[in-house]
């Protein structure tokens, strides 16, 4: 069967529509969209397939799924905020802020750390439950009990789930406002940018594309850093329940599409200005763009 690819795409931009088709003719896809932004503008902006396994509802154009760590890109955008308005210092502890975090001996890790993958937790022994995880208070607080990884030691390791709560409570403590909340607030309603951190309501399930997970890859090796991380962060709940889809987890529980994340970039894009609206300096930009 073949799939026709909705929306539109700039001629200079053919060969992302080519390899956006073949992978639906190859059979790599069962739905998906895709959207590229050029100096601020829509130039990409494609959908095809279908939004369930059952293959009974196509992906329409205001489709949205669950995207996962690409969540991660709509609260460092929320953080980065903050700190260009000068209410969070990249050089400061985290402690400064959240004084709990400085147990275990992480008194000496910085903000410019937790945006970095280096705040040393980047798991919880033994790994939190998800019903810990729901709520705001216990995971933070499990967070700021956690012994750093590395004894301070700063290293570089992915922060899978605690990521978006370590840039996610520093935003709650010096703004008052969660993510979840001051991305929609702050950056989706001004920006038109239809995506949201955990469903905001039930109605929209009713375009909420299914995911087919991928098959099971091979185990890490027994003892390695790699399996203590993933013991730590547990299996990722897959399940459709309101408990799970509306779940404030700022790290990976965000929904949108291929046109929704490509006009978020758009903001850092363009040196933190899009369509005459200002989020953040061009110095807060390049500084988050500095190695």
């Amino acid at each position: 069967m073949t799939i026709e690819i909705q929306g539109f795409c700039e001629d200079r931009f053919a060969p992302l529509k080519d390899a956006f088709a073949a992978n639906f003719a190859a059979g790599r896809e069962l739905g998906a969209s895709l959207g590229v932004t050029h100096r601020g503008r829509m130039v990409v902006d494609l959908w095809a397939g279908w939004a369930d396994v059952a293959k009974t509802r196509a992906w329409e154009r205001d489709t949205i799924v669950q995207v996962a760590s690409t969540t991660k890109v709509m609260v460092t955008i929320c953080a980065l905020m903050l700190v260009d308005r000068g209410l969070l210092d990249l050089d400061a502890p985290i402690a400064t802020y959240w004084p709990e975090f400085a147990a275990g001996g992480k008194e000496a890790v910085t903000v410019r750390e937790a945006f970095t993958h280096q705040a040393g937790v980047p798991g919880l022994e033994p790994a939190a439950s998800f019903e810990t995880i729901q709520d705001w208070e216990a995971i933070t607080a499990r967070i700021a009990a956690e012994p750093h990884w590395f004894g301070g030691q700063r290293q570089v390791i992915y922060h899978f789930m605690t990521y978006g709560f370590l840039l996610g409570e520093l935003i709650r403590r010096v703004d008052g406002r969660r993510p979840a909340r001051f991305f929609r607030e702050e950056v989706a309603g001004p920006a038109g940018v239809d995506f949201q951190i955990g469903l905001a309501t039930t109605a929209e399930l009713a375009r909420l594309a299914e995911i087919t997970p991928l098959p099971a890859g091979p185990a890490p090796p027994a003892g390695s850093l790699l399996e203590r991380l993933m013991l730590a962060n547990g299996p990722p709940p897959l399940d459709n329940s309101w408990e799970r889809l509306s779940a404030d987890v700022p790290a990976g529980n965000g929904f949108g599409n291929g046109r929704s994340i490509a006009r978020a970039g758009a903001i850092l894009a363009m040196s933190g200005e899009l369509d005459g609206v200002r989020y953040m300096s061009r110095a807060m930009v390049e500084e988050a763009g500095r190695e």
